[in-house]
């Protein structure tokens, strides 16, 4: 059961992916089965560091680097608007904590 979850999610993250190519917002030079295989590698490395730092830290670490390198230009400025859109709404909320 959980094996066939993991394919399901590989085979979903990698069709994501190529959609995002056919969009125009991902390289198409990118083998995205190897590269979806070391982001699930990097996603579950994240339990080992989860004890030194946040789990939203490592994912926005992981994340934004990996799809800022798989990034086409008009990806890249996309990802840069979702950012700083994110950290301002991630501000406001620990702002509104304190």
């Amino acid at each position: 059961m959980i094996h066939q979850s993991r394919a399901d999610d590989y085979k979903n993250s990698v069709e994501l992916l190529q959609k995002g190519v056919e969009q125009g917002y991902f390289r198409d030079d990118v083998n995205f089965e190897i590269i979806n295989l070391l982001l699930h590698a990097q996603l579950d490395a994240l339990m080992d560091m989860s004890n030194k730092f946040s789990f939203t830290a490592i994912c926005d670490s992981i994340m934004f680097t990996f799809i800022r390198g798989i990034s086409t230009e008009l990806g890249a400025k996309e990802l840069d608007k979702f950012i700083e859109k994110y950290r301002s709404k991630s501000t406001d909320v620990s702002d509104k904590i304190k």
